[in-house]
């Protein structure tokens, strides 16, 4: 299809901490291809505008809850504020997409949408007592056996699916147990089916298009637990167990489509169309084209997440929280794109009380010197220790030095991270990296060492609004996939390599920091 005028596309981001809205203008220009010349289309960065997420915590009670209207009307605010900061006219618009932090949930009234209870966060730790009986339970272990034993005799994903039976805090399955059994009327709602449970992507969409489209991608839904990766579908046995009746979730779509619908007239003042929704770990692997088996990215923000491109293998490691999950998918379901997942244990913890504690991270930029005769850092309980096991007080120690600790301990995690998944899917090199705290290059270069592979921090900030445009583009017919190759080779990246003359002393602290970490108490 031609486009004269193509305009731009607005991709709304939902995170954890602040709600955006990114603005991407659709750039054509002359190419010669075969020897005849053409229209090329191009994504540019306009610039994007921010509200904060609306997340209350209450710590004595562990929950995490947003307020839906609160947070919609941030929505509209944060969307209408992109368009006036960078004289977007509405017109010029040629499409939306949608990205948005996995796993947050509400159930709502199946007519009126309105909410049983706020949104329950992925962080909300009220049913974490549930996710672990649940998971110990007679019948998860039956499961998980049965399903191990079966793989051992015959490759069948099924099989795999059914030995990684085992329930996390951030499932929504968990969270919603906990919500039927203190929100008044709920269990009987969903029984009747008069409740709807949504994600905050399929609940913005609803709202967007006044109830008309109640839908989510295949890679948002693939990471709540309620899913079967292996079938592409719900899993029937969970659904049947939890007594959920599958009218009650929204319909699964792919990645990219045109089944969203379009943004009702009375937002914004215009109708255009919702051309993909996707998870934001997914989006920003898009943004990357991990499109190759053992194709690789590294998020470190808030939290930390590292992606894989398994292949199209199912491959699942429980005692160390490894996992599959759906990337995205394009036309139809076959074109799965499967990334195997883990998340750095303790990164955020300790990253929010870097914050909390003002310490600077970001000061940190070279090595210091005769780097073996400094203390090492322990992250539970937060205290610096000798390699003789003994406690040094933080007041002995520069701030400067506890800095290089501090992300030495960080960069030492991901690694152990990277070894993990390496050893059940190859992880080819350069090693992408995005998120806030990807600008720590010290941290960077320790990684790159102690792996001896180079790292690739490309010089898009905003790696998930951009994935997620490339997604939108593609939904709304701008360009296919060998134009997303071009576009995201075009991004000027910066090489991190390993710096040879720290290699055997930071192996060796961090063969040290692994012992004292077990042996201190």
């Amino acid at each position: 299809m031609a486009h004269d005028n193509p305009g731009y596309i607005l991709i709304l981001d939902i995170g954890s901490t602040f709600i955006k809205c990114a603005a991407f203008s659709i750039v054509e220009s002359d190419a010669n291809t075969m020897g005849e010349k053409v229209k090329e289309k191009s994504l540019a960065f306009v610039g994007i505008s921010r509200q904060p997420t609306p997340t209350v915590h209450n710590p004595q009670l562990k929950s995490f809850e947003i307020d839906p209207e609160i947070l919609f009307s941030r929505i509209l605010a944060v969307i209408e504020q992109c368009l006036a900061d960078y004289y977007i006219d509405c017109g010029t618009v040629a499409c939306m997409g949608i990205t948005s932090q996995r796993g947050t949930f509400l159930t709502c009234d199946a007519i009126s949408c309105q909410p049983y209870q706020p949104f329950i966060s992925w962080k909300d730790g009220r049913a974490v007592n549930i996710a672990q009986t649940w998971s110990h339970s007679f019948v998860s272990r039956c499961v998980r056996l049965l399903g191990k034993g079966i793989t051992t005799v015959v490759d069948w994903n099924r099989a795999i699916i059914m030995s990684a039976i085992y329930f996390r805090p951030n499932h929504i399955l968990p969270r919603l147990g906990w919500s039927i059994r203190n929100v008044p009327g709920l269990k009987q709602a969903i029984k009747d089916k008069e409740a709807r449970l949504t994600l905050l992507d399929s609940w913005v969409l609803r709202k967007f298009t006044n109830g008309k489209s109640f839908k989510v991608d295949y890679s948002m839904i693939s990471c709540t637990g309620l899913f079967n990766p292996a079938t592409k579908r719900y899993s029937r046995p969970l659904l049947w167990v939890f007594n959920i009746p599958r009218t009650v979730l929204p319909e699964v779509v792919p990645t990219v489509s045109k089944q969203f619908g379009h943004i009702d007239e009375n937002y914004f003042g215009f109708k255009r169309p919702i051309s993909c929704m996707v998870a934001d770990q997914q989006a920003a692997a898009f943004g990357h084209f991990l499109v190759q088996p053992g194709d690789a990215k590294l998020t470190i923000g808030t939290g930390c997440f590292l992606n894989v491109n398994s292949g199209g293998k199912l491959v699942f490691d429980l005692p160390n929280n490894i996992y599959t999950i759906i990337g995205w998918t394009l036309d139809h379901v076959q074109s799965s794109v499967y990334l195997t997942e883990t998340q750095v244990d303790e990164f955020s913890r300790i990253v929010t009380q870097c914050f909390e504690k003002d310490l600077g991270l970001e000061q940190c930029r070279e090595f210091p010197a005769a780097i073996g005769s400094l203390p090492y850092f322990l992250d539970r309980p937060w205290v610096f220790v000798s390699a003789e096991g003994n406690v040094v007080p933080e007041d002995d120690i520069p701030l400067e030095v506890q800095r290089y600790l501090v992300l030495e301990a960080l960069a030492f995690k991901i690694v152990f991270r990277i070894v993990l998944v390496n050893r059940l899917v190859h992880v080819k090199y350069p090693l992408r990296v995005d998120g806030g705290l990807s600008s720590l290059s010290l941290m960077l270069k320790i990684v790159a060492t102690l792996v001896n592979g180079s790292l690739e921090r490309s010089t898009m900030t905003e790696m998930t609004s951009f994935g997620a445009a490339l997604l939108a583009g593609m939904g709304a017919g701008f360009w296919d996939l060998r134009d997303v190759e071009r576009m995201t080779a075009a991004v000027p990246k910066e090489s991190i390599v390993p710096e040879e003359q720290w290699r055997t002393a930071l192996a060796q602290r961090q063969a040290l920091s692994q012992k004292l970490s077990l042996d201190f108490v």
